[in-house]
């Protein structure tokens, strides 16, 4: 009886961790099917290829790896911290109106209620996390 309540709550411990890399393997290996498949369509000459409903999935997910959505969201997000840079550098050169424009920006964007330091930190956090979770 002793033994038993050991192994359930280990295998309880353990259970959604190999659960989770189950659905894993299952996607790496829908992905690869799919690809299979559209090879063979490319060698057959075929214009109809049957993919189950996770196959389109993975497909679709190995499209959007190379779109720049994030990458904008990460520039559009960081993009205050970006200008007062390149407001401080144009400011060395002799160029002062750029950075005045950058500081009255920022003090727009904090009247109007926007913390600049939470959306950067936001649009960070984000990407990262997005680019974590794809891999």
């Amino acid at each position: 009886m002793g033994l038993n309540v050991v192994t359930d709550a280990v295998a309880g411990l353990f259970k959604p961790a190999a659960d989770a890399y189950g659905k894993h393997l299952d996607k790496k290996t829908a992905a690869a099917t799919a690809k299979a498949k559209l090879l063979q369509a490319q060698v057959d000459n075929s214009h109809a290829v049957e993919l189950s409903k996770l196959e389109q999935e993975m497909l679709t997910k190995r499209m959007e790896a190379s779109t720049w959505k994030d990458e904008y969201a990460l520039v559009l997000g960081s993009s205050p911290y970006i200008l007062l840079f390149l407001g401080c550098i144009l400011n060395g050169f002799g160029y002062s109106a750029f950075l005045d424009g950058v500081r009255l920006g920022l003090v727009e964007l904090n009247n109007i209620g926007v913390e600049v330091g939470y959306l950067c930190a936001a649009a960070i956090t984000t990407g990262l996390g997005i680019r974590l979770f794809r891999r």
